[in-house]
């Protein structure tokens, strides 16, 4: 059984890097394991027992579902349909980075990021999201339960 572990800061990091020679955009996601775990067995009764010996066959598919519900990315009005093209532990092995992908057809102006990660859980949870165009900055996010979206300009 999966149990929720007290520390006192709730954050996750994603960062979204968009290419417009390749028109692709490939998403990083960093999440602490006890909580994503938590809030995966509280949505979906499976315990996922990521990294370990006894992780399900599913968890791939069970972690897609997750972030796929949960990370939405809008480019010029349209809802990009993310992929979910592997997984790794970080190197403290605290925390799993996820691996998107998702192409687009023309290179993009406007972009809406919503962010829903364990807010199920902790309604202190902070994600912050990092945006780049081409390797360059562009935004910065810390998307929260009162503001868990946001749009902005992307070209």
């Amino acid at each position: 059984m999966v149990d929720k572990v007290d520390h006192p800061i709730h954050i996750s990091r994603t960062e979204v890097n968009f290419s417009t020679k390749d028109k692709e955009i490939q998403v990083a996601a960093k999440i602490y394991i006890d909580d994503f775990e938590l809030a995966i067995k509280q949505k979906t009764n499976k315990e996922l027992k990521i990294f370990t010996p006894k992780e399900r066959n599913d968890a791939d598919k069970v972690i897609e579902d997750y972030i796929t519900q949960k990370l939405h990315i809008v480019v010029d009005g349209k809802l990009a349909k993310l992929t979910v093209q592997g997984k790794e532990s970080s190197e403290d092995h605290l925390a799993v980075w996820v691996y998107l992908s998702t192409k687009v057809a023309a290179v993009p102006t406007n972009m809406t990021i919503e962010c829903l990660y364990l807010y199920e859980i902790y309604t202190d949870q902070k994600n912050m999201v990092d945006v780049t165009v081409d390797g360059r900055k562009k935004k910065f996010l810390i998307l929260d339960t009162k503001q868990f979206s946001e749009s902005f300009k992307l070209i």
